[in-house]
């Protein structure tokens, strides 16, 4: 039997609202859920009404309430999420010669800002000298990986407006007004991509990977030479784009179906 997608999306709803404890507005969450504002309306109604959501005054936001409140408090599994991905990840970096990693939100340590975790790395099959990276935390606003999460993740999305940008290279994006043209270009696009950004003379593309209720649990991108990855003119290979978006579309399904 298939999935209810009126349960989905309630589900999503309640799992965004509990990534983030400050009030999220309607319009809000019907762009990071794919929603049209009235389907997103109707199901955060039934929700004030089940005593699992409260609408904060006249703003028209949103927060959990009630048992729902619980939620806030669990963490992603993300090795369910890595064992998903994994074989789509190693088709990755086989199709493309390049390396591949998988990313999630990782929340604040010690005070620390909010980075993309490393969960799985595939070495780019050859014989170049590579380092493991699982473990390692990137920027966010400096990495593919990072700006698909701070673009399509509901975590990602609340935290982008407060990072510090700080400079890595002398192509990073160090203003909040190029943060934003750079997310509203990813969203509007479903990909991002890196150029000389974290490191010089390395790029990467990457892509969502969506969760039950089309929530984003994950990112996973290709990473390589700055020619390997772009065109002179800057923009990534088209045949790598396609490669990608197929192996996340791919991790996507195999996340869900791991729920079902």
């Amino acid at each position: 039997m298939g999935n209810i997608q009126s349960i989905e999306r309630a589900v999503s709803v309640l799992q965004l609202l509990a990534d983030d404890p400050s009030p999220v507005a309607l319009g809000e969450i019907a762009a990071l859920l794919g929603l049209a504002k009235p389907t997103a309306h109707g199901i955060l109604g039934t929700l004030v009404s089940l005593g699992y959501v409260r609408k904060v005054g006249t703003t028209g936001a949103y927060l959990l309430d009630g048992q729902a409140r619980s939620l806030a408090h669990q963490e992603p599994d993300r090795s369910d999420v890595r064992s998903r991905c994994e074989p789509w990840l190693d088709a990755l970096a086989a199709h493309t010669r390049l390396s591949a990693r998988l990313v999630t939100f990782a929340r604040p340590t010690g005070g620390g800002p909010p980075t993309a975790l490393v969960v799985h790395h595939v070495f780019r099959p050859d014989s170049s000298s590579q380092v493991m990276e699982v473990g390692d935390r990137l920027p966010l606003h400096a990495t593919a990986l990072g700006k698909v999460l701070l673009a399509l993740s509901p975590r990602g999305h609340r935290c982008a407006p407060s990072l510090a940008l700080e400079p890595c290279s002398f192509r990073t994006i160090t203003t909040a007004r190029q943060l934003a043209q750079e997310l509203h270009l990813t969203r509007s696009r479903g990909y991002a991509v890196e150029h000389d950004e974290h490191l010089v003379g390395r790029a990467a593309i990457a892509a969502p990977v969506h969760g039950p209720g089309g929530v984003v649990v994950a990112a996973m991108g290709a990473q390589g030479g700055t020619d390997e990855l772009l065109r002179p003119d800057g923009r990534p290979r088209p045949e790598l784009v396609a490669r990608m978006r197929d192996a996340a579309g791919s991790a996507s399904r195999a996340v869900v179906a791991q729920r079902s």
